[in-house]
């Protein structure tokens, strides 16, 4: 007797809104916990609160992967990957600062959508958005 079970296995994230939901409103909380002044130190709870965010943020992109933003979200995150290794990479022979632009400049692109993309899920206090390509 063979059985077939369809779809099980399957890598696609499943559709949950409302963990989603919870998500966004634990990094908008940590986010706006950190107080993005201009005070060099940090209190205790603004130390918890950065050492909680990064994986909040990560478990919000995986659960916002079946969501086109969420797609994009982890797509950004491997090519700024490849991208700080391939910067690694000229950082370790002797590289002009004009040589490394493109790379900065995709690395700070990448950031920004990145950014923008945290933005389109909902995550709006964690700070003023990465800096602008160099031109040139």
């Amino acid at each position: 007797m063979l059985a077939v079970l369809g779809g099980c296995g399957s890598s696609t994230p499943k559709p949950d809104p409302a963990r989603v939901a919870r998500l966004v409103a634990k990094a908008n909380a940590l986010c706006g916990s950190l107080g993005h002044g201009v005070s060099p130190s940090r209190t205790r709870a603004q130390e918890v609160a950065a050492r909680r965010l990064q994986p909040t943020l990560n478990a919000l992109s995986k659960a916002a992967a079946y969501l086109p933003t969420g797609r994009a979200l982890k797509e950004a995150h491997a090519k700024r990957r490849a991208v700080s290794a391939e910067m690694r990479n000229a950082s370790n022979a002797y590289v002009a600062f004009r040589s490394m632009l493109p790379l900065i400049n995709r690395f700070r692109r990448l950031q920004l959508q990145i950014y923008n993309d945290y933005k389109a899920l909902g995550v709006t206090r964690c700070g003023p958005p990465p800096p602008l390509p160099i031109p040139g």
